[in-house]
């Protein structure tokens, strides 16, 4: 049998007798070079626009603290039955950080990327992968959780609960995820805050901002000269840090430090009266101004006044 001839080509060389297929550098496709430069663009603007720890915090306890129901849905408890050394058993609970409490924690911490989605999917479970990505600091995480989809007897769950069950883990993954990537010295406190606050140990903001409210509403402050003190447009925008500024101007005027009158200047009807006439007057002047003066009416007409008759004249003989 003869022997067959080795050819090089463009996809392969001779070595030793011995074809060896050259490696080739797939070109990237559209898709991945805009995938590409858009996290490039999100890593130089975050590097560029650097986050504050403090304003983290500021952020999410604003959140947190929004409301009662807020607060009760940053932590879960699940009560568990512990088994002890002399056999019996005593009851514990396991608390921690929820999907909700996450949520509000990738948005304070911001300069992030975070999802999830399900990689796998058999007759009995589901397979959910979470990412996050600190675009900040380069630190990017992956995490996977796994949810069965049968009952007790081994039967599959109805269509719509098995959707549901892909929901909750794509929320956990996603929320595990988040807190691999922010440090838990952050996350901790922020749990602290919303277990006092579901507890009733700590105002909501919403409370806070009423109290503040009818506090210088006794003083004749109104809610608008407040906004227009803090420069906010409304209430709902004063924050935990707002609050705390209006906690210490109460104190400054009840310990006479200031005045009602030197900080709300507009708060007073007296001179808001006065200032408004003043405002009128000068509105009307210069429309005058601008108008010109009008055409001249013609003059008033004179009543004619009656003659009086005329008496006979009598000629003088002697003249």
């Amino acid at each position: 049998m003869a022997d067959t001839e080795l050819t090089p080509t463009s996809d392969r060389q001779i070595a030793g007798g011995t074809l060896i297929p050259e490696t080739s550098v797939m070109p990237a496709s559209a898709l991945e070079a805009l995938n590409r430069s858009e996290l490039d663009v999100q890593v130089t603007t975050a590097r560029r626009f650097p986050r504050s720890l403090a304003l983290f915090k500021q952020r999410a306890l604003t959140m947190i603290r929004l409301d009662a129901e807020t607060a009760k849905g940053c932590f879960y408890a699940l009560p568990r039955r512990q088994r002890q050394d002399d056999g019996t058993f005593r009851r514990v609970n396991i608390t921690g950080p929820s999907v909700r409490l996450a949520e509000i924690v990738a948005t304070a911490w911001g300069n992030i990327r975070a999802g999830a989605r399900i990689v796998a999917e058999t007759d009995r479970e589901v397979v959910a992968q979470g990412y996050c990505h600190d675009l900040e600091t380069n630190n990017a995480q992956v995490m996977e959780v796994s949810r069965r989809i049968v009952d007790r007897n081994g039967r599959r769950y109805p269509d719509d609960i098995i959707t549901m069950t892909k929901n909750a883990a794509c929320a956990i993954a996603r929320r595990n995820a988040i807190y691999a990537v922010v440090p838990r010295a952050f996350v901790n406190p922020l749990v602290e805050a919303a277990m006092k606050v579901a507890g009733g140990e700590a105002k909501t903001l919403a409370a806070g901002r009423q109290g503040a409210v009818a506090a210088f509403a006794e003083l004749g402050v109104s809610a608008q000269a407040l906004c227009d003190k803090l420069e906010r447009r409304g209430i709902e925008d004063i924050d935990l840090e707002d609050l705390a500024l209006l906690a210490g101007l109460l104190t400054a005027i009840k310990e006479k430090e200031t005045s009602v009158e030197a900080e709300f200047p507009k708060a007073h009807p007296e001179a808001a009266s006065a200032a408004q006439k003043l405002a009128e007057t000068v509105r009307r002047r210069r429309t005058d101004q601008a108008s010109g003066p009008g055409p001249e009416a013609p003059p008033a007409e004179e009543p004619a006044t009656p003659t009086p008759p005329e008496t006979p004249t009598t000629s003088n003989p002697a003249a």
